[in-house]
């Protein structure tokens, strides 16, 4: 019984520490923002099976993308990156864009967010975050003004790879603000 109470403490410990980390690594929004739980309005690219190797994660984490059982290799997951500005401006102000996520040794986590030209779909990189290991908040930075709902589009492609015998890695929320 001693164990089981040590082992509840020790794993609420985990949580308080991973929540505070979440907390302080990058700025909070000062205005509206573009938000997306990793689980939630995802496009799975099909290539190379991801289809069958996601899973979103168990309660109570629901809100994270990430691999099922012991499934191996690469997922990339394409989010659409709307208009929330309020009040509603086609030239939203954001500068910052966030990403949090935990990425255990053997495995990779990585955000891209893009804009992207009408009718041709080429896209231009705006915002790249490439995980360090461990369970965290991570930003990139960018010029105000790099939004224009009005002359592009925008999106972000997350990545997560896997090593066999490697932990899971997870996408848990995603938010573009300033």
């Amino acid at each position: 019984m001693k164990k089981l109470s040590l082992l509840g403490i020790a794993t609420l410990a985990l949580l308080a520490n991973a929540v505070t980390s979440f907390a302080q690594n990058c700025p909070a929004p000062t205005h509206a923002a573009w938000t997306s739980p990793g689980s939630a309005g995802a496009t799975i690219d099909p290539i190379g099976g991801a289809l069958n190797k996601y899973a979103i994660s168990p309660f109570p984490l629901n809100s994270c993308l990430t691999f099922k059982g012991t499934a191996t290799g690469t997922i990339i997951a394409r989010y659409d990156v709307v208009n929330t500005a309020v009040p509603s401006t086609h030239l939203p102000p954001w500068n910052t864009f966030e990403m949090g996520y935990t990425m255990p040794a053997g495995t990779t986590v990585t955000a891209t967010l893009f804009r992207v030209f009408p009718c041709t779909g080429q896209v231009e990189q705006i915002c790249q975050i490439v995980g360090v290991a461990g369970n965290t908040c991570a930003c990139c930075f960018f010029a105000a003004g790099a939004f224009n709902y009005r002359t592009n589009l925008y999106m972000v492609e997350v990545k997560l790879t896997r090593a066999a015998g490697a932990p899971a890695p997870t996408l848990c929320t995603l938010r573009v603000y300033n």
